[in-house]
């Protein structure tokens, strides 16, 4: 085949190819890279035609824009599949008779139904068949010539395509799909936070004006398996919690060098802040929130989540000052429980707030958030936290899990709720539907109690004793080391609620052990309230002579 372009034209679209490639060097991976670059040279060296130049064109596009979310696709897709469909069929989400094509087939009219990550039809026996849309890059195309709107859903080369009024089917569906344009349709106002692997924004839509909070991971900086299933896992949890005390998962995109979650804005501050400037908070004020903390936590518990890092920065308001507007944030933690205690990260949370048996390294059950909950019960009425001293130091009381609360100005019932999820036994301590019924609640008057029933007990899996250390000495600075396994979402400007209690700044506590140049590099480039121990292996690290301890005894 004859090239018609002349040689200075194409030697044009190989340099510009080129610097394409370099000024992407930061985005897109090495090896693809050089690989794109040394094709292009031996193109232009061996004076290929223009075929070849579109073929090198057409690989390059194809490996760089390979999906962050490949691997979790169902190999299923768009087949129809007849056995019993993984999701609960009784309560469908969306139903309307559209039209459906397969892979550039036949359109078909069919009754459509979606519930969560799945499209369902009927069948001739009148039975489901269904298929997986998961993760799906999702394109609405709009034919103005044919007065058409066709939503596309696409998973590698196979593709279904659906028309008709998709309006309301599109609020249901973005939540589980990838969308690409992300510059397009938002515009990144401000910078609210920094972690290891994310930036927070708040962002307006081009189209309604509205604002909303945007999580964006540099997919560079998430090179590890790892890392990319913290973030799959994390994603995975927001999908599944939908519900008013929870921080709510809109949409979700996908572009060459960046992933972005778009989740609703929360205006009201977290309850580090309010704490900061109100605490310490009187027992009605304290019962109410802990009250709508323990309603938001029963709706993540019903999926069999736990949080695992429950603290007041992770307590975010909608409204200022309207303590029923509370909100459970950051989820990079939290995880499915399981009878077999694997988890992707087992040992994780944060200094102060976790619970001792996860310290102790046993298995452990949702009752770990309870013990959280405690704590931040004895912060709100106290204005400062049980465990003192330096890191090592709470390490070590944390590790022992015994909190004096006769300091506390509460009354006697309140005083039995803070101790009855406060044990540092598990098995001593209550569970999730006890501590919603407490009458201390009643007590106090609260306006938006609910009616709770009291389920029937199941055996624990944490029924095992936990290993005590003898007392530790008392010394003053404080800090709430997080592990860092998935991006950290706080504010630029955090409270200084904690940072008072201490006596002196997050940010001058030194990295003790850094796994990695590169972690290390990562948590220098944060700002100084994430200084405080960014790497999971220095938190845990204090653990160890309490361990060697424990051995020899």
């Amino acid at each position: 085949m004859k090239c018609n372009c002349r040689p200075y034209n194409l030697n044009f679209q190989m340099r510009h190819q080129q610097q394409q490639i370099i000024s992407n060097k930061q985005r897109t991976n090495l090896k693809l890279k050089s690989m794109t670059c040394l094709l292009s040279e031996i193109i232009y060296n061996t004076k290929a035609n223009c075929f070849a130049f579109q073929f090198l064109q057409y690989i390059y596009n194809m490996a760089a824009t390979q999906s962050f979310f490949s691997e979790t696709y169902d190999t299923r897709f768009p087949t129809w599949c007849y056995e019993a469909c993984p999701c609960d069929t009784q309560s469908i989400a969306f139903s309307a008779h559209l039209k459906i094509q397969i892979n550039n087939g036949k359109w078909k009219t069919k009754l459509l139904q979606i519930k969560n990550e799945f499209i369902l039809t009927n069948t001739k026996q009148n039975d489901f068949k269904w298929m997986c849309y998961l993760n799906a890059t999702m394109k609405v195309i709009k034919n103005p010539r044919e007065q058409t709107t066709t939503l596309e859903l696409s998973q590698g080369p196979n593709i279904v395509a659906i028309r008709g009024d998709i309006e309301n089917l599109l609020k249901i569906i973005k939540r589980y799909t990838i969308q690409e344009e992300f510059r397009m349709k938002f515009q990144l106002v401000k910078k609210l936070g920094q972690g290891a692997f994310a930036e927070v924004y708040s962002a307006k839509k081009k189209q309604t004006e509205d604002y909303f909070a945007v999580k964006m991971f540099e997919k560079s900086l998430i090179n590890s398996h790892l890392d990319k299933q913290s973030l799959l896992k994390e994603i995975k949890v927001l999908r599944t919690i939908y519900h008013e005390s929870t921080v709510s998962l809109l949409e979700l995109y996908e572009t060459q060098c960046y992933i972005y979650l778009v989740m609703e804005l929360l205006k009201g501050g977290n309850l580090s802040s309010y704490l900061d400037k109100n605490a310490p908070l009187s027992e009605k004020q304290t019962a109410q929130i802990i009250y709508n903390l323990l309603v938001s936590l029963n709706h993540i518990n019903s999926f069999g989540i736990f949080h695992r890092d429950l603290k007041p920065d992770n307590i975010v308001f909608r409204e200022k000052g309207n303590l029923d507007s509370l909100c459970v944030t950051d989820y990079g933690l939290a995880d499915f429980y399981n009878q077999e205690a694997k988890y992707l990260f087992h040992r994780c949370g944060s200094v102060g707030f976790v619970a001792p048996e996860i310290l102790h390294d046993f298995a452990y059950d949702l009752k770990v958030d309870l013990y959280s909950v405690g704590i931040i019960m004895y912060c709100a009425l106290s204005g400062t936290i049980p465990f003192e001293g330096n890191t090592h130091q709470k390490v070590q009381q944390n590790y022992k899990g015994e909190v004096k609360t006769s300091n506390l100005n509460l009354s006697l019932k309140g005083l039995q709720f803070i101790n009855s999820i406060l044990q540092p036994y598990p098995s001593k301590r209550i569970d999730l539907q006890e501590a919603l019924i407490h009458p201390w609640f009643l007590e106090q008057n609260l306006n938006n109690l609910k009616v709770f029933k009291l389920k029937n007990k199941k055996a624990s899996i944490t029924n095992q004793n936990v290993m005590l250390t003898p007392p530790i000495g008392k010394s003053s600075p404080f800090s709430t080391p997080r592990s860092p396994q998935s991006p950290i979402t706080n504010p630029l400007q955090q409270s200084s609620f904690l940072t008072k209690i201490a006596g002196k700044k997050l940010s001058n506590f030194q990295l003790e052990d850094a796994s990695t140049p590169r972690e290390n590099q990562r948590c220098n480039t944060q700002c100084n309230f994430l200084k405080k121990i960014a790497i999971r292996k220095s938190i845990f690290n204090h653990l160890e002579p309490l361990k060697r301890q424990k051995q020899t005894e």
